[in-house]
């Protein structure tokens, strides 16, 4: 009798242990499909984003693309107001620049609200330089308004967001956030 118990007892543990063997092989596989197609994912999204980085690189390159603003703000510390007219914007071409933008009028508050509108023949004091986030674009527009305005274009070439710092001449410093788009 202790023999047949034995028997039985052995017996089930070498089942036991047999479909468990055989099941890890399936589950193996089995996980190394999901890593093969989660590493295949991710290289696929690692070439979206590259590419999306040449793109925004070569928009700048070239000299032909739209910033466009969604909010603005007097710096430092003044009140967010987001734009929703579809018009406002600043071009860059390769011979030249067109600004639609509001801006504070005043030198002391309460400061007022305006259009800045304007063209300019050639690209005065235009500077590109690539950084480590994206780019960096300089201009100066002291021909074209009324009083002296600098103007300096951060753009993020991960993401195609940029901001945009207009400084003047009484060192108000106006900031503009949005994007960079294909004109």
């Amino acid at each position: 009798m202790k023999q047949l118990f034995i028997l039985i007892a052995l017996a089930m543990t070498l089942g036991a242990y047999a479909q468990t063997s055989s099941s890890a092989p399936a589950q193996s596989s089995k996980e190394k499909e999901k890593a093969e197609k989660k590493a295949e994912r991710d290289e696929k999204r690692e070439e979206r984003h590259a590419k999306y980085i040449k793109y925004i690189d070569s928009l700048v390159m070239l000299g032909k693309f739209n910033f466009t603003p969604e909010n603005f703000q007097l710096q430092p510390a003044g009140m967010t107001h987001t734009l929703h007219n579809p018009s406002f914007g600043v071009d860059f071409y390769p011979t030249y620049i067109n600004v639609v933008l509001p801006i504070f009028v005043g030198i002391t508050p309460p400061y007022g609200m305006g259009v800045m509108n304007f063209s300019t023949r050639e690209r005065p004091g235009y500077m590109a330089v690539q950084t480590s986030d994206g780019w960096e674009i300089t201009f100066d527009a002291s021909r074209y308004v009324d009083n002296a305005k600098e103007f300096k274009l951060t753009i993020y070439s991960v993401s195609g967001q940029a901001t945009l710092y207009i400084t003047d001449q009484y060192d108000t410093s106006t900031m503009y956030s949005g994007y960079i788009k294909e004109i």
